[in-house]
Parts: C-alpha cells; sequence; structure tokens
C-alpha cells in the first residue's frame, strides 16, 4: 500500500448491504471512510 500508493478494501458480504441501506450519499461515504481510517490505523509505523 504504501509503496504503490492504492489501497484495496476487503468487504464482507454485510457491507454491500449496509451501503445500500443507507440513504444518504454522504453517510455511505462515511461508512467507507470509517473502514479506510481503522485499516490506516491499524497500520505498523
Amino acid at each position: 500500500m504504501r509503496e504503490a500508493g492504492k489501497l484495496i478494501i476487503l468487504l464482507s458480504n454485510d457491507d454491500p448491504i449496509q451501503l445500500i441501506c443507507l440513504s444518504a450519499e454522504s453517510a455511505a461515504e462515511n461508512y467507507l471512510d470509517e473502514k479506510i481510517w481503522n485499516f490506516v490505523v491499524s497500520l505498523p509505523r
């Protein structure tokens, strides 16, 4: 991730369902932002 500058997010089967159920576009964006943030902060420095 660090060398190529790209990020692949692994989603469970429930994640697309959650995204569909979120009514506002910004809510779906916030959901994905939170998933990305949780991944990034879990990386070793």
